[in-house]
C-alpha cells in the first residue's frame, strides 16, 4: 500500500522584525551621514564666505586706504590669498587692476572668478573696490568631509550586510533542523507495506492533531506578546496625555480665568467665559480617560482616610454647582438627620465619583432640579452600615453623547474598586443609586448641640422643591419654625394668616429667581410684619441687586455653615437690638514688604492692598530686580510669584536662601500662585518658602498673611484728645484711626480740609437729588464717585459706603431717592462732629520752605485737593492745583510739572483723557503720572496704562504713602535724568555726544523719509587745534572747545542738532531746510564766528573751522553713508583751503 501522505510544512517566512529593524537603522544611518556632509559643506561655504568678506573690510580699514585706489591695490596684491584685484566705477567698468600682477589673468578672474570668493567693497572715494580671494583651502576641506561621509556610509553598509547575512543564515539553519526533524518523524511511523489503510489514516489523522496544536500554541504566545505591547502603549499613551495636554489646558484655564475677571468689552467676556468653561470640560474629559486607563491597568489603590462626609459633600456640590446654574437647573443635597459626619474612606476618590456623577446628570437633563442624597442603611444582611447615595434628576432630559459615557465609566469602575454596588435607571427622571461599604470613624464624637435659632419665625419662598426640602430640614435642626412656600402668591397668604394671628417674621428667605416686580409687590405686601429680608441666589451668579436693598445674602446651593451664620448674625443683633455695626478696621502693620510679580496690574492691585494695610511696598518685575532688590535693602516680607518667565519664584527663593546662608538672616517669603497642589506645596518647601496665599486673594487674607509673618500695630478705639479736648465717638460714623494719619501727615491743619468738605456737600447732594429724579445715571455716579473719595479721606466711612452703594444702585437702574436721603442723613450725621474738629484747628495756611518738585494735582473733589496740597507742601513740594483737566493742560503747558497727581473720575475730560493728552505736550512726555483711582476698579487700571499713566494710588488716601510715593517717584525720575545726562552729554562741552547725535539722527531720518523732507549734515574739523595742544596745553585747548561750543550752539538753532562727536570734530545737522542758499548761508556763519580770535587764559588764538556737507536724501539715505560723504567733503575743503564744501561740489571737482 501506499505510504500515508504527509502534510505540506507550514512556509517558514526569513524576513521578520530583526530584518525590518536593521534596515531601517541602515536607512537612518544613511540619513545621517548624507545630512552631516550636506551641512558641513554649507557651514564650510559660508565660513569661507564670511572670512573674505572680513579680509574685504580689513583692507578698507587700513591706515593707507585713503591714499587712492593704487595704494588699495598694492596693498591687496601682498596678501597671499587674493588673487586678483581690481578697482570699478559707479557704473560698473572695470578702471584699474593690480600693477604688479599679469593683468591679463586678473581680468580673466574678474571676469570669471570660478569658485573662488568674489567680494566687493567701497573705497573713500566713492568707487568699488573688487577682490577675487583663494577657496582652495575650503574645497580642501569639503572634499575630506565627502570623503569621511562616504567611509561612514561603506561601513554601515559593510555591517548591515554581514547582519542580515548571519540572520539569513540562521533562519536557513532552522529551516534545515526541522525538516530533519520531521523526515524522522515520518520514519519513525513508518510502516511496512502490509500496513493497512486504517492504520494510515490513523497515524495522519494524530500528525494533523499535533500541528494544530504546535500551532495553535504559537498563536497563544504570540497574542500574549501583543497584548503586552498593547498595555504598555496604554501606559505611554496615558503619560504623554498626561503630559502634551493636561499642562497647555492648565495654563489656557488660567489665562482665561484671568480674561474673565476682567472688565472687557462687547461680546468678548460672554466669550472668555465660554472659552473657559469648555476648557475645563475638555480638561474633565482627559482626566476621566486617564483615571479609565489607570484603573484598567490596576494601577489605583484606595488611600482610606478618616474625612468628613458632609463637608465633602458640600464642598462637591459648591464647585459644581456653576455648571448648574449656567444651565438654568437648581441643584442641591439632602442629606438623612442624624447623619454622621465621621467615616473612613478615599476622599479624593469619592470626591471623583460625586462629582462625575453630579456633571453627568446636569449634561443630561435640560430643565428641572438635581439633588443629591445620602443616608445610612443598617439593613441585617450588612455586617456594618452602608453609605447610600442617590443623584436624583426630574425634568426634561436630554439625550447624551459619549462623551458623558466615559464618565459613567469611570464612575462603576470607581464603586467597583470600593466593593460597592452601582445601580442606573431613567425611568422618572435621571436616578443613580450607590451603596458603598464605608467604615464609619469611631474617633469622632457625635455632638448634639442646641440650635442657633430657637423659637425664630422664618418664612421661606422657594421655587425649587429640593431647596424647601433642605431649608425645612436645616431649620428644623436649628429649631426655628419654618413656613415654606413655592411662590409669591402663597407667601402672601402666609404674611396674611400670620397677622391675623398676631405673629412676626423674624426672618424672610427670598428666592432671587422670583420676578422683580413679584419681590417689590411681596415686600409692600408684608410690611413691618416681616424684619428681615435676605435674597437667596447662586453662588457667583444672579442679578447684580444692590446688597444695601436686603439685610444679607444667602448663596445657594444651601449648606449648613452658611445657614447657622446667618442665623447667629441675626440673633446677635435681635439680642443687641441695634443694627449691624460696620466691620472693624483692619489692623495696621510695621513692616517692608517687597512684591515680586511680572504682571504690572497684579503689582498695583497687591502694593494698594499692602499700603491701605499700613505697609511699606517695593515693587519687582522679575527675579533679577528681586535678587538686587534683596541684596540691596533688609525687608519684613517678601510676597514671590510663583509663575514668572525666565526665572520662577521656586529658583527666585533658592536663590534668596542660598544668598542668606552666606550672609546671614532669614526673609520670611510667602509664594503666590493661582493653585496649590501637593506637589506644588512640597517644591515651595524644598525651595524655602514658608508660606503660600492663592490668587485673587482678598483684604482679609492678605491681612491674615500680614499678621502670621510681620509685627502688628494694635489700632486705638477713638482719636487721642486734641488740644480743644475734642474726642470722636464710635457712633458718629467717623474712622479715628484715619483721622488721626491725616493729622500727622498735614500737622495742625485738619480745618482746611474739613472746611471745603463741609461747603462743597450741600451742593452734591442737591445734585443728587436732581439727578434721582430726572435719572441721570451719568450725573448720579459722578457726583456719587465724588462724595465717596473725599468722604473716605476724612474716614467717614459710613458716608463713603452709602455714597458707593448709591453709586451701585444707579448703574443698576435702582430707586435712587430713598439711598439719596440715606447719604444724607449720613452726611448730618458726619457734619456735627467734622464741625467741632474744624473749630479746634487753624484754617490758615502753614509757613513752610520749598525746595521740593513741582507737582501738579488735579482733582475736581476740592478737599481731596486740599489735603494733598497741605501734605505736599509741608514736605517742602511746590503744588500747583487744577479743578479739571481742562486747567491742568493749561498749567501743565505754562510750565511742565516734575509730576502728576490725576483723578481718574473726573467728569469730561476724565483723568484717562487728560493723561493722553498731557502726553502730547511739550515737556510732558516723560513726566511721571500718578493716577487716583479704587483698588478694586482693574477696567481703571488697565485703561490708564494705556492712557500712560506711571503708577497708581488708591482711595482713600493715606496722605503719609502719598507724600513717600511722590518723593520717591521725583527722586528717581531725577536721578535717571541725571544718568541719562552722563550718558548722553558730553562732559566737557555739555554738547550731546556721539551716541546721542546717533540716536537723534536715525530719528530725524526716519521723519523726514515719511515726511519727505531733508536734512543737511555739516561735519566740522578745527584748523590748527593740534598746534594749540602742542604748545599752549591741554587745558587751553579744553577752554577752546568749550568756547568753539558756545559759538556753535549761537550760531544756529535750538532745534538744530548739534554734538561733539571727539577731539576737534563737531557735527551739526538742520532740519527741512528751505534751499541750498540757507544751509551755504548757515556755513557761512559758522565758519566767520569760529574763525573770529579767542582771548584764552591771556593768549590770542586763531582757529578756523573745515566744513563737509551732505545732503539727505540726495547723498544717501542711511546715517553711515551721510557721515562718510559729509567726513569726505570736509577733508576735500580743508585740502583746497576753502571754509566749507559740499559733497556734491567735492565730486564735481574730483571729475574735473
Amino acid at each position: 500500500m501506499p505510504d500515508a501522505v504527509q502534510p505540506r510544512a507550514p512556509r517558514i517566512r526569513t524576513a521578520g522584525l530583526r530584518t525590518r529593524f536593521l534596515l531601517a537603522m541602515v536607512a537612518v544611518a544613511f540619513l545621517l551621514g548624507g545630512g552631516t556632509a550636506l551641512l558641513g559643506v554649507y557651514q564650510l561655504r559660508k565660513a569661507g564666505e564670511a572670512e573674505a568678506r572680513e579680509l574685504a573690510a580689513n583692507l578698507r580699514s587700513a591706515p593707507d586706504a585713503a591714499n587712492g585706489a593704487e595704494a588699495l591695490l598694492a596693498r591687496a596684491r601682498t596678501w597671499p590669498r587674493v588673487l586678483a584685484a581690481g578697482i570699478y566705477d559707479k557704473a560698473g567698468r572695470l578702471l584699474e587692476v593690480a600693477v604688479d600682477s599679469p593683468a591679463a589673468g586678473d581680468r580673466a578672474l574678474l571676469a570669471v572668478p570660478g569658485r573662488h570668493w568674489d567680494v566687493s567693497t567701497p573705497t573713500a572715494d566713492g568707487r568699488q573696490l573688487r577682490l577675487i580671494i583663494d577657496s582652495s583651502t575650503t574645497q580642501a576641506h569639503e572634499r575630506r568631509l565627502i570623503a569621511l561621509a562616504a567611509a561612514w556610509l561603506l561601513a554601515v553598509t559593510l555591517a548591515a550586510a554581514a547582519a542580515l547575512r548571519f540572520g539569513f543564515g540562521r533562519r536557513i539553519a532552522a529551516v534545515d533542523d526541522d525538516l530533519r526533524r520531521a523526515h524522522a518523524i515520518v520514519a519513525r511511523h513508518a510502516r511496512p507495506s502490509a500496513t493497512t489503510s486504517k492504520d494510515a489514516s490513523l497515524v495522519e489523522a494524530i500528525e494533523q492533531i499535533v500541528s494544530r496544536l504546535e500551532r495553535r500554541e504559537r498563536e497563544l504566545a504570540d497574542s500574549r506578546r501583543r497584548a503586552a505591547a498593547a498595555s504598555q502603549l496604554k501606559d505611554q499613551l496615558s503619560g504623554t496625555l498626561c503630559e502634551e495636554v493636561r499642562k497647555p489646558l492648565h495654563q489656557l484655564i488660567e489665562r482665561l480665568e484671568v480674561l474673565s475677571r476682567a472688565k472687557l468689552p462687547g461680546t468678548a467676556g460672554p466669550v472668555a467665559a465660554v472659552a473657559r468653561a469648555s476648557s475645563q470640560s475638555l480638561l474633565a474629559r482627559v482626566d476621566d480617560m486617564l483615571d479609565v486607563c489607570q484603573l484598567e491597568s490596576g494601577h489605583v489603590v484606595l488611600d482610606p482616610q478618616p474625612l468628613d462626609l458632609r463637608q465633602l459633600v458640600e464642598d462637591v456640590v459648591d464647585e459644581i454647582s456653576p455648571q448648574a446654574y449656567g444651565r438654568g437647573l437648581e441643584l442641591g443635597h439632602l442629606i438623612a438627620p442624624g447623619f454622621a459626619s465621621g467615616w473612613i474612606g478615599d476622599g479624593a476618590r469619592l470626591r471623583q465619583l460625586l462629582s462625575r456623577l453630579l456633571g453627568h446628570a446636569i449634561a443630561a437633563t435640560r430643565h428641572g432640579e438635581i439633588a443629591l442624597q445620602m443616608s445610612v442603611d443598617n439593613e441585617p444582611r450588612t455586617a456594618a452600615p452602608t453609605v447610600r447615595i442617590g443623584v436624583h434628576a426630574s425634568g426634561e432630559l436630554a439625550t447624551v453623547g459619549g462623551e458623558e459615557g466615559l464618565g459613567l465609566l469611570l464612575c462603576r469602575q470607581l464603586v467597583a474598586l470600593m466593593e460597592g454596588e452601582f445601580e442606573a435607571d431613567d425611568g422618572d427622571g435621571l436616578n443613580f443609586r450607590l451603596r458603598l461599604p464605608l467604615a464609619p470613624d469611631h474617633d469622632i464624637t457625635q455632638l448634639v448641640t442646641p440650635g442657633v435659632a430657637q423659637g425664630m419665625a422664618v418664612l421661606v419662598v422657594e421655587l425649587s422643591q429640593v431647596g424647601r426640602t433642605h431649608l425645612r430640614a436645616e431649620l428644623v435642626a436649628e429649631e426655628a419654625t419654618a413656613t415654606l412656600c413655592a411662590s409669591a402668591d402663597e407667601a402672601m397668604a402666609a404674611i396674611r394668616a400670620a397677622r391675623q394671628q398676631g405673629r412676626v417674621f423674624a426672618l424672610a428667605l427670598v428666592d432671587a429667581a422670583l420676578p422683580p416686580d413679584r419681590l417689590a409687590q411681596l415686600r409692600r405686601a408684608a410690611g413691618a410684619d416681616v424684619r428681615s429680608w435676605v435674597l437667596t441666589r447662586p453662588l457667583n451668579r444672579g442679578r447684580e441687586d444692590d446688597p444695601g436693598d436686603w439685610w444679607a445674602q444667602l448663596a445657594k446651593p444651601f449648606r449648613r455653615a452658611r445657614l447657622q451664620g446667618l442665623l447667629r448674625q441675626l440673633g446677635d443683633i435681635a439680642a443687641r437690638d441695634v443694627v449691624p455695626a460696620a466691620p472693624p478696621p483692619m489692623p495696621r502693620v510695621n513692616a517692608r514688604v517687597l512684591v515680586v510679580d511680572d504682571h504690572r496690574t497684579n503689582q498695583v492691585i497687591v502694593r494698594g492692598m499692602l499700603e491701605l494695610l499700613g505697609a511699606t511696598v517695593e515693587l519687582a518685575d522679575g527675579a533679577v530686580a528681586a535678587l538686587a532688590a534683596h541684596g540691596g535693602s533688609r525687608y519684613d516680607l517678601i510676597l514671590l510669584d510663583c509663575r514668572m518667565p525666565m526665572m520662577d519664584g521656586y529658583d527666585t527663593c533658592r536663590a534668596i536662601r542660598e544668598r542668606e546662608a552666606i550672609v546671614g538672616g532669614r526673609t520670611p517669603i510667602v509664594g503666590m500662585d493661582s493653585e496649590a497642589s501637593p506637589e506644588d506645596l512640597e517644591r515651595g518647601r524644598a525651595a524655602g518658602m514658608d508660606g503660600r496665599i492663592l490668587k485673587p486673594f482678598t483684604m482679609e487674607t492678605l491681612a491674615d498673611t500680614l499678621q502670621q509673618w510681620v509685627d502688628v500695630v494694635p489700632l486705638p478705639e477713638a482719636l487721642p484728645t486734641d488740644s480743644t479736648g475734642v474726642m470722636l465717638q464710635a457712633g458718629e460714623g467717623i474712622d479715628g484711626i484715619a483721622l488721626q494719619r491725616l493729622s500727622e501727615a498735614i500737622g495742625d491743619c485738619l480745618g482746611q480740609i474739613i472746611e471745603p468738605f463741609l461747603e462743597d456737600m450741600p451742593a452734591l447732594l442737591r445734585e443728587l437729588m436732581r439727578g434721582a429724579a430726572e435719572d441721570d445715571t451719568d450725573g448720579l455716579r459722578m457726583y456719587a464717585q465724588r462724595i465717596r473719595g473725599a468722604a473716605g479721606n476724612l474716614g467717614a466711612y459710613l458716608l463713603a459706603r452709602s455714597a458707593e452703594q448709591l453709586e451701585q444702585r444707579a448703574i443698576n437702574g435702582g430707586d435712587c431717592i430713598a439711598q439719596v436721603d440715606s447719604v444724607t442723613a449720613e452726611f448730618e450725621r458726619v457734619a456735627g462732629a467734622l464741625s467741632r474738629l474744624m473749630r479746634g484747628h487753624p484754617t490758615q495756611p502753614p509757613t513752610v520752605s520749598i525746595d521740593g518738585g513741582r507737582v501738579l494735582v488735579v482733582d475736581d473733589d476740592r478737599s481731596t485737593r486740599t489735603a494733598l496740597r497741605l501734605a505736599l507742601t509741608l514736605e517742602g513740594f511746590r503744588v500747583v492745583e487744577a479743578e479739571d483737566g481742562g486747567a491742568a493742560l493749561a498749567r501743565a503747558l505754562a510750565e511742565p510739572p516734575e509730576l502728576v497727581l490725576l483723578d481718574a473720575g473726573m467728569p469730561a475730560p476724565d483723568g484717562f483723557e487728560t493723561c493722553r493728552r498731557l502726553r502730547l505736550l511739550a515737556g510732558c512726555k516723560e513726566v511721571p503720572v500718578l493716577m487716583l483711582t479704587a483698588i478694586d476698579d482693574r477696567h481703571a487700571i488697565a485703561s490708564a496704562f494705556a492712557a500712560g499713566a506711571s503708577d497708581f494710588l488708591t482711595t482713600p488716601l493715606h496722605l503719609d504713602l502719598v507724600v513717600q510715593r511722590v518723593r520717591h517717584t521725583i527722586d528717581t525720575c531725577r536721578a535717571e535724568h541725571h544718568v541719562r545726562h552722563l550718558a548722553y552729554s558730553d562732559a566737557l562741552t555739555g554738547l550731546p555726544n556721539r551716541r546721542h547725535f546717533q540716536e537723534r539722527f536715525e530719528q530725524q531720518i526716519a521723519i523726514a523719509q515719511r515726511e519727505n523732507g531733508s536734512l543737511a549734515l555739516m561735519f566740522l574739523d578745527l584748523n590748527r587745534f593740534k598746534v594749540v595742544n602742542d604748545t599752549l596745553g591741554h587745558d587751553v585747548g579744553d577752554l577752546l572747545l568749550q568756547a568753539v561750543a558756545g559759538r556753535l550752539g549761537h550760531s544756529v538753532r535750538g532745534s538744530d542738532n548739534i554734538a561733539r562727536l571727539g577731539g576737534d570734530e563737531f557735527t551739526v545737522v538742520l532740519e527741512s531746510p528751505a534751499s541750498t542758499a540757507v544751509i551755504t548761508a548757515v556755513a557761512g556763519k559758522i565758519a566767520e564766528e569760529l574763525s573770529q580770535p579767542y582771548q584764552i587764559d591771556g593768549h590770542d588764538i586763531s582757529v578756523s573751522p573745515s566744513i563737509g556737507i551732505a545732503l539727505f536724501p540726495t547723498d544717501g539715505d542711511d546715517p553711515a553713508r551721510l557721515m562718510r560723504h559729509a567726513d569726505a567733503a570736509m577733508y576735500r575743503a580743508k585740502k583746497s583751503g576753502r571754509p566749507f564744501l559740499f559733497h556734491g561740489d567735492a565730486n564735481a571737482a574730483d571729475v574735473s
